[in-house]
């Protein structure tokens, strides 16, 4: 066969995928390197917000800003497909489609390592390689961000517990309700369903406050939990059976991923976050970092407001003084009505191993 014939019969195997390409590193995120997918400045930002708001007591707007992975690599063959796994054999996978050598995604766990590769057209791997996420809240960017709802929404989980362990992401959701700031588009709905795969909703509203709602915003394949908490008097008989009714859509594990929420996603929403969190051993400034991250978004708050330090203090008197807040919850949800099994429960369904 002469050299002519050879190279012919190269170029053809080449083009109809039989040769596997050259797998490479990808140009970017670089491998082995650590990725923000949240403002590394989120701590130093909420002072100033706690500090300013408008004549209601709010801010006009959200601050919170969330980074996109950005995924580039030396390609040939298109359209491509990118494959994101936190795990080395990628059993588990996320995969996004791209036309181009070159996409963004949103919304990767924190404080994660991750394998990607990227596959050609004929199945090829084409390039390779791990990065980190930084440790960071997890702030949810919808598709539709600009006066769509819901605001304020954000994983309950990635916080670090006082045994070394984290608190698992992709399971809890909070935020503010589905159509009292802005109108919930499809996208945003169909992006809550489809890749956030939320089962349940909470709403801790009155019934006044939504008197035609008899199914979930997301649809009615998504079950609604009505739980109508006051934040400012939690501990009468009722708001107590409230409160531990609302618990207990956390301990079955039919109801993951879930999404709660009040109306700005703030102060009942902050008390629920407080209390699970708590539960699962989230240190005491870690839990308030959380409930202060709403001053992000459109309304200011501070651990140090009156109401919440009073519902802190009857809170932390169901467990003798010098009791942790893991303790303190505790004993706070068994007086309630929360069983130790359904304790157990959230822990195990909610904490990683």
């Amino acid at each position: 066969m002469t050299g002519k014939k050879i190279c012919m019969l190269f170029l053809l195997a080449a083009s109809a995928g039989m040769l596997c390409s050259c797998t490479e590193k990808f140009h970017s995120p670089v491998n082995e390197s650590e990725v923000a997918v949240f403002q590394t400045n989120w701590r130093e930002k909420i002072p100033a917000r706690q500090k300013t708001s408008n004549k209601d007591g709010m801010h006009t707007e959200e601050i919170a800003t969330v980074y996109p992975v950005k995924f580039a690599w030396q390609g040939t063959y298109g359209p491509y497909k990118l494959e994101i796994s936190t795990n080395e054999n990628f059993s588990s996978l996320r995969v996004v489609a791209s036309a181009v050598p070159e996409v963004e995604v949103y919304n990767l766990f924190t404080n994660q390592k991750y394998y990607c590769r990227v596959l050609d057209i004929h199945g090829n791997v084409v390039a390779a390689g791990t990065f980190s996420t930084a440790d960071t809240p997890r702030w949810i960017k919808l598709p539709e961000n600009v006066e769509k709802s819901p605001i304020n929404f954000r994983d309950l989980g990635s916080w670090r517990t006082v045994d070394g362990r984290r608190v698992r992401q992709g399971m809890v959701y909070r935020g503010a309700d589905l159509d009292a700031w802005y109108p919930m588009s499809k996208a945003n709905k169909r992006y809550m369903v489809e890749e956030l795969g939320i089962k349940s909703e909470i709403d801790m509203r009155y019934a006044e406050m939504v008197p035609d709602k008899v199914n979930s915003r997301m649809g009615k394949n998504v079950k609604l939990f009505f739980r109508p908490i006051n934040a400012y008097n939690s501990f009468t008989p009722e708001q107590c059976a409230l409160f531990r009714d609302t618990i207990k859509v956390f301990a079955d594990a039919d109801n993951y991923p879930i999404y709660f929420h009040c109306s700005g996603g703030v102060d009942r929403t902050g008390e629920i976050a407080f209390l699970i969190n708590g539960l699962l051993g989230v240190p005491e400034e870690k839990l308030f970092e959380d409930y202060e991250l709403s001053s992000l978004s459109r309304f200011p708050r501070h651990h140090d407001i009156n109401y919440f330090k009073k519902w802190r203090t009857k809170i932390a008197a169901y467990a003798p003084a010098g009791a942790t807040v893991q303790e303190q919850v505790e004993k706070y949800l068994l007086a309630i009505g929360v069983t130790a099994e359904e304790i157990n429960s959230i822990r195990t369904i909610m904490l990683e191993k």
